[in-house]
């Protein structure tokens, strides 16, 4: 028998082999392998059981259906029959795209296969608003304004300027503890941030906030039992926001408008996703938000340069 019919008999037989073992692979497989995956890249234990969860209420409708088999029928009908949660359903539908992405890295589904990028979601993802310097000014006299007229409380306080002052996240702030404190090195020591253990740097505005706080716990920002960390600022929050007057302000702005600042000051992006704690360079990118206004000033510079 001539060795080519005899290769292409092999390459007919592996390519048969490869499809029956893709097929087998269900969507629960998926959910598994992909929370798997999660664990390896030390995702935050929080972060798992999110995905976790979702995947549990996905599961009676979707797990038995094979992963390359899933399509944009599927899933609309599953995302429109949770209308009633918008946000629930809007979410667990950006879980199981992640998890086919997944799947397309595994060579269990075509590259450029994922159905969820089709679907529209309910609620519009919150435009940024747009937090220079000169906000960040605004909602630290905020906080001061308030403290002083007893309208939110100093743990409120300190955890807003704290985030203004290290562009940490809520959670890591809310969750720190004294112990983490390393006042020689001007750090915190964060065992468990979103993406593993990190140090968030600590400028002399941050330890002059730690210097006046009275130590009631284990924890920066205790809650109402000293013993336990605060869960939610979000009331106060709101207070600061009518103050500055700045409608739709996050609290995770606050993590771009300190990144945009040191922007501004021509920190490197290097250095500005060491002190952030992005692995990626390109998720540090989308958090400097330089003005226009600032760049038309800079290619001015540079203009005179060149006809200098």
């Amino acid at each position: 028998m001539p060795s080519e019919i005899v290769f292409e008999r092999r390459s007919a037989a592996v390519v048969r082999t490869t499809a029956q073992d893709v097929s087998r692979h269900t969507v629960s497989d998926l959910f598994e392998r992909y929370l798997t995956h999660l664990e390896r890249r030390r995702r935050a234990p929080s972060t798992i059981r999110c995905y976790r969860s979702a995947y549990a209420r996905a599961k009676p409708r979707l797990g038995a259906i094979p992963a390359d088999r899933i399509d944009l029928a599927d899933l609309c009908e599953l995302h429109e029959d949770w209308h009633e949660t918008p946000v629930l359903a809007d979410r667990t539908i950006s879980y199981i795209s992640a998890a086919l992405t997944h799947a397309e890295r595994l060579g269990w589904r075509p590259i450029g296969s994922n159905p969820c990028k089709l679907i529209e979601r309910y609620a519009p993802k919150p435009e940024l608003v747009p937090v220079d310097r000169e906000t960040l000014v605004k909602i630290l006299d905020a906080v001061d304004d308030l403290v002083a007229a007893e309208e939110i409380d100093l743990v409120s306080a300190t955890c807003f300027r704290l985030l203004v002052f290290t562009g940490a996240r809520l959670k890591e702030i809310l969750t720190a503890k004294w112990s983490f404190l390393d006042l020689e090195e001007a750090v915190l020591h964060l065992p468990k941030a979103k993406r593993g253990a990190r140090d968030v740097a600590l400028p002399d505005e941050a330890l002059a906030v730690l210097a006046h706080l009275p130590r009631l716990g284990p924890y920066i920002c205790p809650g109402r039992d000293p013993r336990k960390p605060r869960v939610e600022v979000r009331r106060a929050w709101a207070k600061v926001v009518r103050r500055v007057g700045c409608r739709g302000l996050r609290r995770h702005d606050l993590r771009h408008g300190f990144a945009t600042a040191l922007h501004e000051a021509n920190v490197p992006l290097a250095q500005i996703g060491e002190l952030l704690g992005h692995r990626d360079p390109r998720t540090t990118n989308r958090y400097a938000h330089p003005r226009v206004g600032r760049l038309r000033g800079e290619i001015s510079a540079v203009l005179r340069r060149r006809s200098a």
